[in-house]
C-alpha cells in the first residue's frame, strides 16, 4: 500500500511458517537534503521498521476497522508542513510532501504494542533521483531536469515511486525462490517489445534499454 500523503509504503504479508502477520514500512521518496548532499547514487535500505502481530489479533474486526480507517485517513491528510530546501535564496519543494514519521514511527509504535519487532534481512537500492540548478537557482538549459506540477511549481526529476514500491515488494516475495531477477528481465522484455510495436522514438527506446 502506498500512503501518498505521508510519503510511505506499507507491506502486509502473512508468514507461511508461523502464525504471524508482518507489517513492513519504508519511506518512498528520500528527503531532498539527503539527495543534494550525496555525490552519485543515494543508498537506501528497505524496508524500515517491521512488526509482527499474531493472526488472531490481525483478524479481529475492531483491529481491522481501526487500522483501515487510519490508513485511509492518512493517505489524504497532509499533517506536517511541506518540507523544502533553500537553495540560492529560492525555495525548491521536495516533491515528497511529508516525512514518513506518522507511518514509520506513530503507526509502528502502535503496532508494537500488539506484537513485537520482526527480525528480517534488508535490501539496499541505489536511488538516482536528480535535481540540477545553476548558481541562481534556475535549471540549466542543457539539462532541464526540473518539471512543472499542476500549480506551476518546479519539481525535481524522480524515478517512478510506484515502480520502487513494486520492486521492493517483489524482491522480498520472489527472492526466496530465485525468481526476482528472471521476473524483472521478463517484464523489461515485455515493456520494450510493447513500446517497439507502438513506434516509440529510437532515442527513447535506447534510454529505456540502457536503464
Amino acid at each position: 500500500m502506498h500512503i501518498r500523503a505521508q510519503n510511505a509504503a506499507l507491506i502486509v504479508r502473512r508468514l507461511a511458517t508461523v502464525d504471524f502477520v508482518q507489517f513492513e514500512v519504508f519511506g518512498v521518496f528520500p528527503l531532498i537534503r539527503a539527495e543534494m548532499a550525496t555525490e552519485g547514487k543515494l543508498l537506501c535500505s528497505y524496508p524500515g521498521p517491521a512488526i509482527q502481530i499474531s493472526t488472531d489479533i490481525f483478524m479481529g474486526e475492531c483491529f481491522l476497522r481501526e487500522l483501515s480507517s487510519s490508513l485511509v485517513q492518512m493517505n489524504f491528510d497532509h499533517l506536517p508542513p511541506t518540507p523544502s530546501t533553500n537553495f540560492a535564496r529560492r525555495c525548491v519543494h521536495d516533491g515528497a510532501p511529508s516525512h514518513p514519521g506518522y507511518i514509520s514511527e506513530l503507526l509502528v509504535g502502535i503496532l508494537r504494542g500488539y506484537g513485537q519487532p520482526a527480525v528480517m534481512d534488508r535490501i539496499t537500492k541505489r536511488i538516482g533521483d536528480e535535481v540540477l540548478l545553476d548558481t541562481a537557482g534556475n535549471p540549466p538549459l542543457d539539462k532541464p531536469l526540473l518539471r512543472k506540477d499542476k500549480q506551476g511549481e518546479d519539481k525535481p526529476w524522480r524515478r517512478s515511486l510506484l515502480w520502487l514500491i513494486l520492486r521492493v515488494s517483489f524482491q522480498f516475495s520472489l527472492s526466496a525462490c530465485g525468481l526476482f531477477k528472471p521476473f524483472i528481465l521478463f517484464f523489461h522484455r515485455h515493456l520494450l517489445r510493447t513500446c517497439t510495436h507502438r513506434d516509440f522514438p529510437s532515442e527513447l527506446l535506447y534510454v529505456m534499454r540502457v536503464k
